[in-house]
């Protein structure tokens, strides 16, 4: 008998869930209800209709900027999804390990060049969001060096965090704002790396 540990020949969903999660150090609010968007069966309208109910539930109610920075998401975990599944369907892995490599290919085809337009989207987004965004930032970094730091902050990952993501919000979340402090870091580290 080897004292080696034995190593498992599946992993399951929550264990490849739970490392995932480790790798990306979000910090997960416990208030939010924990959701079935039915994955690859979900219907259309299912995560649009739950953004609609965090929306209608917000004490406050939302800014344009929160608008378009989601949007802003959303759009660029699309890009991720067909990227993926473009080399999904080049590399004859599922869901199209099923369909010819004529038809594979004619996907992939068919996603690259809806990827273009994506990242086309995603530039006008981005030159949109600047020049909305400038004067709202402006007033925010004000407000936060006025009120919060009393002055110039003397962290500039501290101001970042504040400036992107209020103390209202972790409240309503229970978040502590050394642990979204330390997730913006990873964020700012993972694409510093890939630059």
């Amino acid at each position: 008998m080897t004292d080696q540990p034995e190593i498992p020949n599946s992993v399951s969903t929550e264990m490849l869930d739970a490392l995932l999660r480790n790798r990306n150090p979000l910090p997960v609010s416990t208030v939010i209800p924990c959701l079935d968007l039915g994955a690859e069966h979900g219907a259309p309208c299912d995560l649009q209709f739950a953004i609609c109910q965090l929306i209608e539930r917000s004490k406050t109610g939302t800014n344009i900027i929160q608008m378009l920075v989601a949007a802003m998401h959303l759009l660029t975990e699309v890009e991720s999804h067909f990227d993926r599944h473009i080399t999904y369907a080049l590399q004859d892995d599922p869901p199209y390990d099923d369909l010819s490599p004529k038809e594979q290919a004619r996907i992939a085809s068919f996603m690259r060049t809806h990827l273009v337009s994506l990242r086309t989207c995603l530039q006008q987004l981005d030159d949109l969001l600047s020049q909305v965004g400038y004067p709202y930032y402006q007033i925010r970094a004000q407000q936060l060096t006025d009120g919060v730091f009393k002055g110039v902050p003397t962290k500039l990952r501290d101001f970042r965090s504040h400036m992107l993501v209020s103390d209202e919000t972790l409240d309503s979340l229970e978040l502590s704002r050394d642990a979204v402090t330390d997730y913006l870091d990873y964020l700012s580290d993972s694409t510093d790396q890939q630059s």
